[in-house]
């Protein structure tokens, strides 16, 4: 059992903090709870920054609708009120993350009632992984128990996150299989004019996959535009692989 692993007291706001609170909570329109879920989720990787100082602040929602900032608790905090605001039920909870080779840190995240089903959304990680900017990432958007449990440590809860038919990659057909799977998902961003693509693909040896992604993934680049260096990263506990390009050359 982890002491750590418990339920967070979400905080009151202030005022002013409330208002912009519901301001942005208005400008999300109703629709499926996936849809408004996935809002949430956008909402907080593209506007805020995950960031550390002495203030005890960083630790509260406040702080991130006041200065766009903030670390984990305070994001899933924030994240637990913009859900329940938007009638999505959801919690914050405390557990562990794997920081390095049998390192484990302290961390939160949310699980969320979507669909009559619970899962484990860690907007905090995407937002770390998508702090590019070019690619917003969604390796922790409704996970299961088993699938986040290879980096996350956590206690039993009352209920059972069981499901993952709402893994985002898988369900915006962002998965490969295959080499020509990729093949085809870069063609397309390509045509869609993206010098980026993030995709699943299947668990593996994370060192040969990185490398044969790497060099596949740098032909196509250079059959589709001049002299470009492409960087890549690799979530080897989710199976995502992200490629961004950057031109050297001007076409």
């Amino acid at each position: 059992m982890l002491e750590m692993d418990v339920l967070l007291d979400e905080g009151d706001l202030t005022d002013a903090a409330s208002e912009v609170l519901d301001d942005i909570c208005e400008r999300i329109p109703n629709g499926p709870a996936l849809d408004m879920e996935k809002q949430v989720h956008d909402i907080i990787v593209y506007n805020m920054e995950y960031r550390k100082d002495e203030s005890q602040s960083i630790h509260e929602p406040e702080c991130l609708l006041r200065n766009q900032f903030g670390v984990c608790d305070g994001i899933s905090k924030l994240a637990s009120k913009m859900l329940k605001k938007i009638g999505i039920p959801t919690f914050t909870v405390f557990g562990d993350l794997l920081t390095g080779p049998d390192n484990w840190g302290g961390h939160a995240w949310n699980l969320v009632y979507i669909d009559r089903q619970w899962f484990h959304l860690d907007i905090t990680a995407d937002l770390t992984l998508s702090s590019s900017k070019k690619c917003r990432r969604y390796d922790y958007f409704n996970l299961s128990d088993k699938e986040i449990s290879r980096d996350h440590r956590f206690d039993h809860f009352p209920f059972n996150c069981s499901k993952s038919e709402s893994d985002y990659y898988k369900a915006n057909g962002l998965y490969c299989e295959t080499v020509k799977d990729f093949d085809r998902l870069w063609e397309q961003a390509v045509a869609d004019k993206k010098d980026w693509l993030a995709v699943r693909v299947p668990i593996c040896d994370s060192e040969d996959m990185k490398q044969l992604l790497y060099e596949h993934a740098s032909k196509i680049a250079l059959k589709y535009m001049n002299s470009a260096t492409a960087t890549y990263w690799y979530n080897e506990y989710r199976g995502v692989f992200e490629i961004q390009l950057e031109r050297n050359v001007k076409e």
